[in-house]
């Protein structure tokens, strides 16, 4: 937990610099710079599940990639598990501490939800004393020693400091003007909201410095709005550094006027600011380096497992079946398994659970223990179970694929094995060799297909289920191109899968197969198909 943590930190500290960029961007062109705060806010909560969301869907959805779901006809082993073969895998070091942990942020963030629930109940309590009014025709409330601010979600409040009614017309209505076009603007629901989801992480400070960041945007974009109506800018920066001179105290979500000098400094520097010749090729650059720096964070952003108890309820799993193991017992499975002559799977342990990987894929998939010795995929989207083996020893012998009715077994291997095996599989993809007779494996495949008889013996039993469950899919996609006239070798692809382009009657499909060293296809994914 420890390492997503500081993931989560990191990645937010990313989309820091990406909203700088693009504030710089924005004020560039004297554009409205808040919402970039909002988003980024936003984007520090919601990217590391929106990141793990999208990429299971673009995975189902893509056929020119690795699929995850079950619409793919590929060996799951082999497709979706992946590692550098640099080490012996490791365990979570800090499992220990997740209970503390997550004990902590607990306790912050109820904290903090009651400070800012008294702070509420505190500016209820003191507006009862103060005196409502009216001022230019707003109405208001008079306090002794607090304001301009506004207050309030739901129907917020403009409050005033009894010391500006001995001022002068002028600056009682730059005053009202402002705090006016807050309440116009939603500004007080957009704080609050803000703050809210600050609380709910509440040790992630970069993201209490976006909060901070939104805050200052908040009033900088307020008062172009005042000018934009007609306002003099010098008297309106006049007016803000008076009120500014005489300072009062702010409560909870209060959105102030008056702000510290330097920043008053900064907002009036910004209003008189006239945009330059090259503003919009400045703003441009600034949005193309935010905008990488964006995608930098989404690149970079940690992906949570789901909680045994959510994902085996995904998964179909009846919760009387859940089974807690021991890290010690967990650690026994920790190691290197061979799937087929081009994949190891890389299996280490994380917490509570196991993450399993394996050759040319960049993300492990998380797997749950549901008894001694096996587990199911915590994703959704993956219809598959691993099994261990285990001899009278006690050791951990073999990995079994369960998927679509048909077993796997994946023999147990040193790392020096597992490193060998990795390295041919690059070495395979540098020279872009494709595997003896993939080529004929294939036609073999693809006319079985057409015929409406594959030789599901040619195929490795994950896949073989695969395929006869979704034979009429097959057949239907690829009856309208016709017979295969020809084969041709494309590239091998990362995961070391032969691409291959097949020629029909009617047009073109495309192939992606692994075939082993007794030409049998263990992995295959759904052909691209172009027609004539």
């Amino acid at each position: 937990m420890l390492v997503w943590m500081i993931g989560i930190v990191g990645m937010t500290a990313i989309l820091c610099a990406a909203a700088i960029f693009a504030e710089k961007a924005a004020r560039a062109t004297h554009a409205p710079a808040r919402w970039i705060w909002a988003l980024a806010i936003l984007g520090s909560l919601l990217l590391p599940a929106a990141t793990r969301y999208l990429s299971a869907l673009c995975s189902s959805l893509s056929a020119q990639r690795p699929a995850r779901s079950a619409a793919s006809i590929a060996n799951t082993a082999h497709v979706q598990l992946s590692q550098s073969l640099g080490g012996v895998p490791g365990t979570d070091a800090w499992q220990p501490y997740d209970a503390y942990l997550l004990y902590a942020w607990i306790a912050m963030t109820v904290g903090l939800s009651l400070i800012l629930i008294v702070s509420h109940a505190t500016w209820l309590r003191r507006r009862r004393s103060w005196t409502k009014g009216t001022l230019h025709r707003s109405s208001v409330y008079f306090a002794p020693n607090f304001g301009p601010a506004v207050m309030g979600f739901i129907r917020p409040t403009i409050i005033v400091p009894a010391w500006l009614k001995q001022s002068s017309s002028s600056q009682q209505g730059f005053v009202l003007a402002h705090e006016s076009s807050h309440i116009q603007a939603y500004d007080p629901q957009l704080l609050t909201a803000a703050l809210a989801l600050a609380v709910l992480m509440p040790w992630n400070l970069p993201l209490w410095w976006q909060l901070k960041r939104l805050r200052k945007s908040v009033e900088i974009d307020c008062d172009a709005r005042v000018l934009r109506i007609g306002h003099d800018a010098t008297r309106y920066g006049e007016a803000l550094l008076a009120v500014g001179q005489r300072r009062s105290r702010i409560i909870g979500t209060a959105i102030a006027m008056s702000e510290s000098p330097s920043f008053l400094e900064e907002r009036i520097a910004i209003m008189i600011d006239k945009p330059a010749r090259t503003a919009r090729i400045i703003a441009i650059g600034f949005a193309g380096l935010s905008l990488a720096l964006a995608a930098v964070a989404a690149e970079v952003a940690p992906t949570s497992s789901l909680p045994p108890t959510v994902a085996q309820s995904a998964a179909g799993v009846d919760s009387s079946s859940l089974t807690k193991l021991t890290p010690t017992a967990l650690d026994a499975f920790v190691g290197y398994y061979k799937a087929d002559d081009h994949s190891v799977m890389v299996v280490t342990r994380e917490s509570d659970h196991l993450n399993v990987q394996s050759s040319g894929e960049p993300k492990a998939d998380a797997v749950y223990p549901e008894g001694a010795s096996r587990f199911f995929y915590a994703e959704m989207n993956i219809d598959a179970k691993i099994e261990f083996e285990i001899s009278a020893e006690g050791q951990t012998t073999a990995a079994v694929l369960l998927q679509n009715g048909g077993r796997l077994i994946m023999p147990r291997i040193d790392a020096v094995s597992a490193q060998r095996i990795e390295t041919a599989r690059l070495s395979k993809v540098q020279t872009q060799t494709p595997s003896p007779g993939s080529m004929d494996a294939l036609r073999h495949f693809i006319d079985g297909i057409l015929s409406g008889h594959p030789d599901l013996d040619k195929l490795g039993p994950p896949l073989a289920g695969q395929v006869a469950k979704d034979l009429p899919k097959l057949q239907l996609t690829l009856a309208p191109l016709g017979d295969l006239k020809a084969l041709t070798f494309r590239s091998v692809d990362p995961n070391g899968f032969d691409v291959y382009e097949a020629t029909h009657v009617h047009g073109t499909s495309q192939w992606r197969v692994d075939v082993d060293g007794q030409n049998i296809i263990t992995g295959a994914m759904y052909p691209v198909v172009n027609s004539d």
